[in-house]
């Protein structure tokens, strides 16, 4: 019989507090393989979200240490876009629009060359 994998903890009240600020949720956390959990989508704008459940707010090398190795291996293949490892929707809601804002820049200066 196969793995079933268990969502994280924080995942239903994550997703249902970035669906009331506006995003797409699409769960995928039954796909396992390392795949994330959550893919999230705002203004035109994508993202692949990987839920921790953490108590306290926890570093960015912290969170890394949280990945199993298939996940490490998945965020290897994403070098341009990583996916965002989240504990809480507020801090996912910064990430995916700093990212957003870093990517329009990116697509306005490539535009001018």
């Amino acid at each position: 019989m196969p793995y079933q994998r268990q969502p994280d903890k924080a995942q239903e009240g994550i997703v249902a507090d970035l669906r009331a600020a506006g995003f797409v949720v699409t769960v995928c956390s039954n796909v396992g393989g390392g795949f994330p959990d959550l893919i999230i989508r705002r203004a035109g704008f994508a993202q692949f979200v990987e839920v921790k459940t953490v108590t306290g707010t926890p570093t960015a090398a912290q969170l890394e240490k949280m990945l199993t190795p298939a996940e490490r291996k998945f965020f290897a293949a994403c070098p341009y876009r990583p996916p965002i490892i989240g504990y809480a929707a507020a801090q996912i809601v910064t990430e995916f629009e700093e990212r957003r804002e870093a990517w329009e820049a990116y697509e306005r200066y490539r535009a001018t060359v």
